[in-house]
């Protein structure tokens, strides 16, 4: 496994020995860029990270936003979540957080801190006590034009650079690009420094949800929180397992690693549990609105055809939307769901496929699903798992990239062609797997108990 490759590099003391006067591992900010660009070349990938261009008055009101609804203007003694504001999804004219909301909208314990979707705020929001975090990395990236970084900092970073490329982690000829990257990031984090430590001081937090936080960005938020004895949490958000980049760590490094990573990391269920490597102590809690969802009742008409991308191989997509509209176009909708970072530039990657009869599908998925009969996708996805409460006619399109993240058996059908489905007719879940492995039940009830468990039920 190509991964497995990359985890190995890792049990190097001497690559994590990389810090400034903070003793945040320099590599352990960059270590996903770092490995994604490695997949990216050698499995011929795009990035499904596309940049979206604003208009002025975008802008505008994104900063006003940002100034507006401000972190500081929080109360004391919360659980403070600072969650990904592209979790929200549209219902009823208003944007539910599909990860956080149905936890805490009837909980004064907690307080939800937003950051923007690709700097865009998704309101009007049903659950209206959120503020939101961009203003941290905007003034921290103001600040950071005026921070110098001590000469020794620059030495430690040139020779971090120079055995990166020694170990063939980056090509000789982007060594500059990545001394101004780990600059700018270290320069950044000590902005970040100062705004957390007094954030967190001022605002007398009992307990952390961070999301993203085995990805290395907030490590300087996640540090200051234990030192602070503020236990730290971070939630499922998405598909995750052995391959996955941020959740995999090499073992040996488990020590280190627990100053910097979350305490705990709350799953879906114990199918998800097993599949990553960390030092944070995993629960178990479920998805609450998957299981919202999951208990309205499902349609009678099934009659689309789904294909999901990951963002990753446009080019793959186009031609098999125009193979199943040969196969499909008279018996199925045919819809097609890009990656939510994929929208900025639908039309450059997909316009084609409307000639195929694909319709594309940006609504809220979850409405979506109960139709769906056939669901395909050539990556692996949290919606391929969350398609099997609705239907058993799932399918993953073995490939060069995604065979890597095959370690065992998967829970819907893995096929070389789409001729294999046209063919199969039989049930497509494999009857090892329950969905109460994948999908905890009772997810509110038992997200209540842990936290009554570890700040209380009144703060």
């Amino acid at each position: 496994m190509y991964f497995e490759k990359l985890l190995s590099l890792e049990n190097d003391d001497w690559l994590w020995s990389f810090s400034l006067d903070d003793e945040i591992p320099l590599w352990l900010n960059i270590r996903v860029a770092v490995f994604w660009d490695l997949q990216k070349e050698e499995f011929s990938l795009s990035d499904p990270h596309l940049k979206e261009d604003k208009k002025a008055l975008e802008i505008v009101r994104y900063i006003l936003i940002s100034l507006l609804k401000n972190p500081c203007r929080i109360k004391k003694n919360k659980i403070v979540i600072f969650g990904a504001g592209i979790n929200n999804v549209r219902e009823n004219g208003q944007y539910i957080n599909k990860l956080y909301d149905l936890y805490i909208e009837n909980d004064k314990r907690f307080q939800l801190i937003e950051s923007s979707a690709k700097n865009k705020y998704l309101r009007p929001r049903k659950y209206n006590n959120v503020f939101y975090s961009d203003i941290f990395l905007i003034l921290a990236k103001i600040f950071s034009y005026f921070t110098v970084l001590k000469a020794k900092d620059y030495k430690r970073i040139m020779l971090m650079v120079d055995y990166m490329v020694n170990k063939k982690l980056i090509k000789d000829d982007d060594k500059k690009l990545w001394r101004k990257r780990i600059m700018n990031i270290c320069k950044k984090n000590i902005v970040l420094n100062i705004l957390y430590r007094r954030f967190l001081m001022v605002k007398n937090i009992k307990a952390l949800i961070i999301e993203d936080a085995h990805y290395g960005g907030n490590s300087v938020l996640i540090k200051l929180a234990k030192e602070h004895n503020i236990p730290v949490i971070e939630m499922q958000h998405g598909y995750i397992g052995q391959g996955h980049l941020a959740y995999n760590y090499n073992r040996e490094q488990y020590e280190l690693l627990k100053k910097y990573l979350p305490d705990a990391f709350l799953t879906f269920g114990g199918y998800w549990a097993s599949r990553i490597r960390t030092p944070a102590k995993i629960l178990n809690i479920g998805n609450a609105y998957l299981e919202s969802k999951a208990l309205v009742e499902i349609s009678n008409e099934k009659d689309i055809l789904l294909i999901i991308s990951g963002g990753t191989m446009p080019e793959l997509y186009v031609e098999l939307s125009k193979l199943l509209s040969s196969i499909y176009k008279n018996k199925y909708k045919l819809l097609f769901r890009p990656h939510p970072s994929e929208r900025p530039n639908l039309k450059e990657r997909y316009s084609i496929i409307s000639e195929y009869g694909f319709e594309i599908d940006i609504s809220n998925l979850y409405e979506t699903l109960p139709k769906v009969k056939l669901i395909i996708s050539y990556e692996l996805s949290t919606v391929l798992y969350e398609a099997l409460l609705f239907t058993d006619k799932v399918f993953l399109i073995n490939n060069e990239s995604v065979s890597q993240y095959i370690y065992e058996k998967l829970p819907f059908k893995i096929v070389s062609s789409i001729q294999d489905i046209a063919i199969i007719d039989e049930k497509e879940m494999n009857k090892d797997f329950k969905i109460n492995d994948i999908w905890e039940h009772d997810a509110i009830l038992n997200f209540k108990k842990y936290f009554d468990k570890i700040v209380g039920q009144n703060i």
